[in-house]
């Protein structure tokens, strides 16, 4: 079985408590995060993380995520082969 994403997204407040280096983060103009949970057999491979300004990401943006991760997939399974 094989679960694609499960997207969020953090919100400013959120960015603030989740990440050490927010300072950092904020400083670059950056305070919405979209997390996509890459997953295959029940194990995450690699959770990408999609940064910009603040209130970019909505539901809206899910399938393009989406869609980023199916085409990231077979790349991130070809290189654990190795």
């Amino acid at each position: 079985m094989t679960t694609l994403l499960q997207p969020s997204w953090l919100c400013d407040k959120r960015v603030r408590s989740v990440f050490a280096d927010r300072e950092r983060i904020f400083g670059l103009g950056i305070s919405s995060i979209m997390n996509l949970s890459i997953n295959q057999g029940g194990h995450r491979l690699v959770t990408m993380n999609l940064f910009r300004e603040a209130g970019y990401y909505s539901d809206e943006d899910v399938p393009t995520a989406k869609v980023q991760g199916a085409l990231l997939r077979p790349v991130l399974l070809a290189s654990a082969r190795k």
